[in-house]
């Protein structure tokens, strides 16, 4: 499995063990509550929305990664429609996911 289908596929794992809040609202809620241990933020994403989640996890101290595209991201966590941004509430979910992105290409 590569190392894209492997993000997808924890974060459909997160999302059923409800360690994972999506779209633009829940997330900005779970960064300024502090309960944000990571922001996925779709490379895709429109600019305006890019620059608003980098300077709110900026400023909240907050991790954060551009990964994927709107529709795979979605379609990860079983929504229908694309998703923008993610936030990962879990602190070793977060943990395996960032080390999976961050991991060099092995294919």
């Amino acid at each position: 499995m590569n190392k894209y289908k492997k993000v997808l596929s924890l974060l459909g794992i997160a999302k059923k063990a409800n360690k994972l809040y999506a779209g633009e609202f829940k997330t900005i809620t779970s960064i300024r509550k502090r309960k944000s241990q990571l922001v996925l933020i779709s490379e895709d994403a429109s600019e305006n929305t890019k620059k608003k989640f980098v300077n709110s996890c900026k400023y909240y101290n907050t991790k954060y990664l551009f990964f994927g595209l709107k529709s795979d991201l979605g379609k990860s966590i079983g929504f229908s429609s694309p998703v923008s941004v993610l936030s990962i509430v879990d602190k070793k979910f977060s943990e395996v996911i960032i080390k999976e992105i961050l991991k060099e290409n092995t294919n």
